[in-house]
């Protein structure tokens, strides 16, 4: 979850008024700066990314599970997969849903109600760094070859040529059935987040009340979800739903519909609402406004929606081992249970095509993007 505090602090700290930093870089150095001003600013938002990563930590089952550690999220799903013991497995999902909620509650009674600044601005700051940037710079380094390019690496070494062909034929079909998912999921959620990103913008007690609910979603285990999922639609009346894909990309869109919305929800707020109210008062309606205006404005929102939406379902493993269809297993899935019984080179086969096919969006919108902003 590094990633996702780096790029969320990131975000935070663009919506900072530099006019500000500007004032007080007269009269005091970097430094205090940093520690008066500008940390004060983004406080609410780290706080809260704190709070969710915990949550996500706390929940997650796919580290657990591969490391062999046991954890709690791991006994929710033994008490379903390895017992088949649905009411033991209720119970036991109950108190991190109670928990998930009360400290989500928490916090969002004690959320500031200021929104950030989010003008656009074209003034920026440079710090001067010294020694002191030149040592971060060597600690980022050095970290991003340890928790990155050291595991990354390892694949490839333990993996030979007979272990890609091995692991291409006893996975293709499971890689093929993830990319379906995923692409179907992350285009589902990416119109779900488009609208909530619309609902949200309006701040309204809906609003916030719906926004409060997909965050609870989100950081609610899948295995918890998976088990809310299978006691709704397991029945004979529904038994054509539950034994379809369709049940896995609901839990999709169910459980990350709060990723594309927040995305959305920050760069429609960053759209110029005269635009919108010029249209408006020419008798463009509401739907024309939005296919005319609001959609070809936030393109780049609704690529980077779609493209963080691919990456966590395609990546799912807690949600998917409870509600995949029979012969229909994902990769993660698949790989998991290969792990038991396999070599070691087959799994790190395995994973290296999952880190393709996770890589592959990115490598093709990062072409589309330099193709875009080339003159």
């Amino acid at each position: 979850f590094l990633p996702l505090i780096i790029l969320v602090t990131a975000m935070l700290l663009q919506t900072v008024n530099p006019h500000m930093e500007e004032a007080a870089r007269l009269y005091a150095s970097w430094r205090r700066v940093l520690f008066y001003i500008t940390l004060p600013a983004i406080f609410p938002g780290i706080l809260f990314m704190t709070l969710l990563v915990f949550m996500l930590t706390l929940g997650e089952v796919t580290v657990p599970l591969y490391l062999r550690y046991d954890a709690y999220p791991t006994e929710i799903l033994t008490q379903f997969a390895a017992f088949y013991d649905f009411d033991s497995a209720t119970a036991t999902a109950s108190p991190l849903a109670l928990l998930a909620f009360l400290m989500l509650t928490a916090e969002w009674l004690g959320r500031r109600r200021a929104m950030p600044d989010l003008r656009p601005t074209e003034t920026s700051l440079m710090i001067q760094s010294g020694l002191c940037g030149k040592l971060a710079v060597i600690i980022a380094s050095g970290l991003a070859l340890v928790i990155v390019v050291m595991p990354l690496g390892a694949l490839g070494l333990y993996a030979s040529l007979d272990d890609f062909s091995e692991a291409w034929t006893r996975g293709y079909d499971a890689l093929l059935r993830s990319l379906l998912y995923a692409a179907i999921g992350a285009s589902l959620l990416t119109v779900t987040g488009f609208f909530l990103g619309l609902l949200w913008r309006e701040r309204t007690c809906c609003s916030g009340i719906t926004q409060f609910t997909a965050l609870l979603l989100l950081i609610l285990p899948g295995t918890v979800l998976g088990i809310g999922l299978i006691g709704l639609w397991n029945k004979p009346e529904t038994a054509w739903f539950y034994a379809s894909p369709g049940i896995l990309i609901m839990g999709y869109v169910i459980q990350y519909a709060a990723l594309p919305g927040g995305i959305l929800h920050a760069a429609l707020t960053r759209l110029p609402p005269s635009l919108e109210q010029a249209a408006a008062l020419s008798g463009a309606g509401w739907w024309r406004r939005l296919l005319l205006i609001v959609l070809p404005l936030s393109w780049r929102g609704l690529l980077l929606a779609w493209l963080v939406s691919y990456l966590f379902c395609l990546r799912d493993t807690g949600l998917a081992m409870l509600v995949y269809p029979p012969g229909e297993d994902t990769l993660p899935v698949r790989i998991y249970t290969l792990m038991a019984n396999s070599r070691f080179g087959l799994v790190a086969a395995l994973c290296t095509l999952l880190m393709v096919a996770a890589l592959s969006p990115l490598a093709i919108f990062g072409l589309f993007r330099k193709r875009k902003e080339s003159p």
